[in-house]
């Protein structure tokens, strides 16, 4: 799940094709750099909201709470029997309390992935792969 200039809960899919109401069935690299579907969810704004607020961490809590809370069905329709846990990267998953919510709302981890910014590192190592 992706937190920045909206949030986006994704699910792979694999080979199977599949359409949700209120999500996107789109392409995504699986293992081995292969294409497979997934399923992908969106809450918009998300960074313009939160961009007004980062320097007032009590008004800061209430936005990434509410935007928690708008993500939370998206994600619960994404959520298989078998998901143990949810990585999250974008720059507001550097947001504890963001984190903490979603994981108290779904039930099971948020982790936050190593690089925050996966999106640019998945474009970089594109690029890398096909070109170098």
């Amino acid at each position: 799940m992706t937190y920045g200039t909206g949030i986006f809960p994704m699910r792979l899919l694999g080979d199977e094709w599949m359409l949700r109401d209120s999500l996107s069935t789109t392409l995504a690299v699986g293992e081995g750099g292969r294409p497979v579907y997934a399923l992908e969810g969106k809450v918009g704004d998300a960074a313009n909201r939160v961009s007004p607020v980062r320097n007032d961490p009590e008004k800061l809590d209430a936005v990434v709470k509410q935007l928690a809370l708008e993500t939370h069905p998206i994600l619960q329709s994404l959520l298989t029997p078998d998901n143990t846990s949810v990585v999250a990267d974008g720059g507001i998953s550097q947001n504890d309390t963001l984190l903490e919510e979603q994981t108290r709302l779904c039930g099971i981890p948020i982790v936050r992935q190593k690089t925050p910014q996966a999106t640019a590192l998945g474009v970089a190592k594109l690029i890398f792969d096909c070109y170098c």
